[in-house]
């Protein structure tokens, strides 16, 4: 009887303790709220987008807009207020909201704040990177919105959006200009933009002048210039616009120096092309090589005394007198030439160079006797310039005022506004030319002895 009696209360036991779990488990069912099946709502959290205050009460760098603009020119980018306004100038080129004009005011403080200003070179570097549409195109373009059938507000929008882009880009070009070789980590984008055929030359032009201020301080920015000098053109660029970027590329070696002294040979080439303008600014380019300019002399030589172009003649002895001593041998030879431009031209660097030029004064002297009047008056201008020999070179200014074109009578007449008093020796003879018959001679005369009499 034990057995069963056994049996039976384990039997009891076990059905128990099952009735209890599963009513533990219905409660539980019971109390728990029932499961949401997963949607796009649940699954994907949208970014919560901070609403900006308006644009009056906007603070940039502690300052609102209208402090910003009633202060700009009181600014001086050189003392301790320029540093201090950085991360506000900084903050307002950022905002797109701030009028073009002002967001234009700040970049160019900055860069005329300079090496201070640094920290504001990725900020235009960002906006080097930006083309004129995005990339997705029109849809992007509109801000994401459905695409509308008015067609002419579609292109309105994208206008507008080039039009910022495109001023967004200038500002930051006229900044990093300025900035010089602060700005050379620029120099990437910026070697990028002067390649890219999709921008006008205008923009390219102003990228390479950006480089030009960054100089050596890149080897990049020097290699990229001096390869736009024999710019070939890509596809779909004109033959006009390859022209004007190789005149960029002149301007902007003249501005480097002498650290672009490699771009001589391509200079030279330059010099063959059919376009005055780009061979006038070619020879400037290689006068701004001054002491490393030595194989540009013969072709500012060839240039001064050969090319058609009165404007590229001026020019080639502009640069020749850049040059300096390392010219004088080959100015000294066209004194003694018998091309009369050519003569009066090198009088002209002569005197330019000024007291290094001694050694040129025996060439110099003996031009006084020529037979042309332009030799004779550079000749004499250039003496004093050399000497400091008034009264030598007041004696040839004196035949001036009597020659019968008009521009050497003004151009004596200002030598002797220069001199001033210091002319007082030559009184007598300009005394005799109040008696020419000439009323143009007599009124000359006149007028240089009032400035020769005139209190200093």
């Amino acid at each position: 009887m034990r057995l069963p009696s056994l049996v039976l209360l384990l039997t009891t036991l076990l059905i128990s303790g099952c009735a209890r779990k599963t009513g533990d488990e219905t409660q539980a069912s019971s109390a728990a709220p029932p499961a949401k099946s997963p949607t796009k709502a649940t699954t994907k959290k949208q970014p919560v987008v901070p609403e900006k205050p308006p644009l009056g009460q906007r603070q940039y760098g502690g300052k609102r807009l209208a402090e910003w603009v009633a202060e700009f020119n009181n600014i001086d980018p050189r003392g301790p207020e320029g540093t201090a306004a950085v991360d506000g100038l900084i903050a307002l080129v950022r905002d797109a909201d701030v009028p073009l004009h002002t967001r234009t005011q700040a970049a160019i403080l900055l860069g005329r704040i300079g090496r201070r200003a640094e920290r504001a070179v990725p900020v235009f570097v960002e906006f080097l990177r930006r083309r004129k549409e995005p990339k997705g195109g029109r849809r992007k373009a509109e801000g994401g919105r459905r695409k509308t059938d008015n067609r002419s507000t579609l292109n309105s929008q994208l206008s507008t959006f080039n039009s910022r882009r495109h001023a967004e880009l200038m500002f930051s070009l006229k900044a990093l200009t300025k900035l010089g070789p602060v700005a050379k980590s620029a120099t990437p984008e910026l070697v990028r933009l002067v390649k890219d055929a999709d921008w006008s030359v205008y923009v390219r032009g102003a990228a390479m002048e950006a480089l030009a201020r960054i100089g050596s301080a890149d080897s990049k920015a020097v290699a990229t210039i001096v390869s736009m000098l024999t710019y070939a053109g890509d596809e779909g660029v004109s033959l006009s616009d390859r022209l004007f970027l190789r005149r960029f590329a002149a301007d902007a070696v003249a501005i480097i120096g002498p650290d672009a002294y490699v771009a001589i040979p391509s200079l030279r080439v330059c010099l063959r092309y059919n376009d005055s303008e780009l061979r006038r600014r070619s020879v400037l380019a290689l006068g701004a090589m001054r002491g490393k300019g030595r194989d540009g002399i013969a072709p500012l030589v060839d240039a001064l005394v050969r090319d058609d172009s009165p404007a590229v003649r001026d020019a080639a002895g502009d640069a020749l007198a850049m040059l300096g001593p390392l010219a004088l041998p080959e100015l000294r030879k066209l004194m003694k030439l018998d091309d009369a431009d050519a003569k009066a031209r090198a009088a002209l660097s002569l005197g330019k160079i000024g007291p290094p030029a001694k050694e040129a004064l025996p060439e110099l002297d003996y031009a006084l006797d020529d037979d042309d009047g332009w030799v004779r008056i550079n000749s004499a201008e250039a003496i004093w310039l050399i000497s400091g020999n008034a009264d030598m070179a007041a004696s040839a200014m004196v035949e001036g005022l009597r020659s019968r074109d008009r521009q050497i009578r003004i151009k004596s007449y200002r030598f002797f506004k220069t001199l001033g008093p210091k002319a007082k020796s030559i009184e007598p003879a300009l005394h005799r030319l109040l008696e020419d018959p000439r009323g143009e001679v007599r009124t000359a005369a006149s007028k240089a002895l009032q400035a020769v009499r005139a209190k200093r």
